[in-house]
């Protein structure tokens, strides 16, 4: 099976929405967390560079 998406933001869409799906969280949880997810994936990408770089 090969999964496929027209973007990056409709994967997060449904990697967010894929946790109502499996009954880990409530739709207004998943609404709620997607203001942070950019940032949350932001700071992480910082951080792995900074230790690929010897930081």
């Amino acid at each position: 099976m090969t999964l496929q998406w027209p973007s990056l933001t409709a994967w997060a869409n449904d990697c967010g929405d894929s946790r109502v799906w499996g009954g880990e969280n409530f739709p207004s949880t998943v609404d709620a967390t997607r203001q942070y997810a950019t940032k949350i994936g932001d700071l992480a990408y910082e951080y792995v560079q900074r230790k690929l770089a010897g930081g």
